[in-house]
Order: C-alpha cells, then structure tokens, then sequence
C-alpha cells in the first residue's frame, strides 16, 4: 500500500507541470475583441447573428464588411517563461475578410500587417491575461524589471495550489498508512511473540507431566519391590 501511495505522489509531482492550465480559447477571443474594439483605429466591431462573424469597419485601411474568425490557436511557447520561470503561451486569432476583393492583399499588404499584429498575444500566468504583441513588450520589460508587485512577490496559481494540496493529501494518507502499517507489525510481533511464550507453557507443562510420570512409576516399582519382599518374608 505504502508503494502505491509513493507512486501516486511521484506521478503527481511529474504531472504538476501538466496540470497547469493552459488559457482557454474564450479567453483569448475575449481578450481579441476587447483589443480590436479599443484600438483607436477599429470604427466598429459589431457581432452578427452568425457565430464567428462580426461587421467590422477600420482605418487601418479602406474596408468595411464582414470580418469572419477562422480559429483561435492556444499553444505552450517553449522559448518564453516569465521571469519567475512561469511558462508563457502565445494566442493567435485567425481571421478572414470576407468582403475583401482579390487585390486587397497585394494593395494594402503593409497596412493588414500592421492590423495583423493585433491578432497575436501572449499570456501571463502571473497576471492571468493576454497582451496583445505591442503591449507584451512594455510588459515583460517592466516585469523582468521588478517593477510590478506580481513579480516581487508572485502569488500561486489555482492550479499550483491544487497540486500543493493534492501532493499534502497524498503526504497525509502515505503517514498514516505507514502509522497503521507500523502499528499493525507491531501488534503481530506481539501476538508472535505471546504464541511464542504459551507454546513454551506447553511445552513445560507436558515435560512436567513426563516427569510426575516417570516419579510415579519409580514409586509404583519401588512399592512392589516392597511387597515382593514382604511377602518373602512371611513364607520363610
């Protein structure tokens, strides 16, 4: 029992980095609309009756239409961590201009990059939010700095806390199971020990018996060598 539990402990710390949460799609949607409705050159942001689809206006370049989300991409960023040593991930929004026509790409290509970098973030553990990529650098900056209170004295997770009583519960069982394990040998070298002693009785109590025995025997012999020799004596 007590193996199953350190197993049980081990895995949890090897799955502790697993069980961080990875920040939902909702999430970065949410943190996306909130950028594009704030940017100072967004004119509208209006979702329609069709999921994913919003009527959209900018100035970033001359359009106004239909503004279609294709996907919400989350993914572990493996060459980034917080200065703390958090792990970042990155959120990118895909997305399509639906009304656009052929040559717009090719026309406005240094314009739609530029809007385009509003539909790449990053998120903080620490903070719990999504920095769209020209915020993210002023942010990390002033983190890797020390100049934000969740850098000096970073408080944990839901998640980390999870695993820190996950891992004091499973400490918790291992004790006492090892108490009840201790108690239980104990209680058998014990009941060993006292079978030990009562088949020793036993054992006293037939070698005292054999003993009474063989006495009584000696006395029954010696009482009919007395009578053999009294009876002599009477004959002669």
């Amino acid at each position: 029992m007590a193996r199953i539990i350190l197993s049980f402990i081990l895995c949890l710390f090897l799955a502790a980095p697993a069980l961080a949460q990875m920040p939902s799609q909702e999430s970065l949607k949410a943190a996306w609309e909130h950028r594009i409705r704030t940017d100072e050159n967004t004119v509208r942001l209006k979702e329609t009756e069709t999921e994913g689809v919003y009527d959209f206006k900018t100035l970033y370049f001359p359009y106004e239409g239909s503004l279609r989300v294709l996907n919400h991409l989350v993914t572990k960023d493996s060459y980034m961590q917080t200065p703390d040593g958090r792990q970042l991930y990155s959120g990118i929004v895909e997305i399509e201009l639906t009304n656009a026509p052929k040559d717009f790409f090719a026309k406005y290509a240094y314009s739609y990059a530029a809007f385009q970098r509003g539909n790449q973030f990053y998120y903080d553990p620490a903070t719990q939010s999504w920095f769209a990529q020209d915020a993210w650098t002023e942010h990390f900056s002033n983190a890797a700095a020390g100049q934000q209170s969740n850098y000096r004295c970073p408080l944990p997770s839901t998640n980390t806390l999870i695993n820190i009583v996950l891992i004091l519960a499973a400490l918790t069982l291992l004790f006492l199971v090892l108490a009840v394990a201790k108690r239980g040998k104990k209680a058998m070298t014990d009941q060993d020990t006292m079978m030990a002693r009562q088949k020793r009785g036993l054992e006293i109590a037939e070698e005292n018996t054999a003993l009474i025995r063989a006495q009584i025997r000696i006395l029954e012999d010696i009482r009919a060598a007395l009578d053999g020799q009294e009876k002599n004596d009477d004959n002669a």
